[in-house]
């Protein structure tokens, strides 16, 4: 563990990728500032390093929040990605785009109650599974094209 903290303050240190250290205090400064106004005077300190004077990326709060939308549907995507493997989901439509010839398969809600079958239904786990791919997929290519345009500000 202490050989990946070196490793990765050495890199951040190396390629210049770390924040301004505004002053240094090794005792005190453990404590992050507690009030506005101690974290207002500590970004003014900041304000006066050249570091954010360099090229910044014009990053809107838009692409954070859809970014994060897809990460959070990347780890769900993952969970049912473990249900596929250990129902061996896998093994029973497997071919793409189509199950067994539709593109919804007719035994999709065929468990009682429904909400059982996106846990134990094999091809309901399975087209939810394909669902969120294609979802992910298209939802990555929007904002890779929307952000596309984004320059450096210089």
């Amino acid at each position: 563990m202490v050989i990946l903290m070196v490793g990765i303050g050495g890199f951040t240190r190396l390629s210049k990728a770390g924040l301004s250290i505004t002053e240094w205090k090794p005792i005190t400064g453990t404590l992050p500032p507690l009030s506005g106004q101690d974290w207002l005077q500590e970004k003014l300190k900041y304000e006066t390093t050249p570091e954010p004077k360099q090229t910044k990326l014009k990053i809107s709060s838009d692409t954070i929040y859809y970014t994060g939308m897809i990460l959070a549907l990347i780890v769900i995507q993952i969970i049912f990605g473990a249900f596929v493997a250990g129902l061996n989901a896998g093994l029973i439509y497997n071919t793409f785009p189509l199950m067994d010839g539709q593109i919804v398969p007719e035994d999709l809600f065929f468990l009682h109650p429904i909400w059982l079958n996106i846990f134990e239904n094999r091809a309901t786990v399975q087209f939810i599974h394909r669902a969120l791919a294609l979802l992910i997929l298209a939802l990555v290519v929007i904002l890779t094209v929307k952000n596309a345009s984004v320059k450096p500000d210089k």
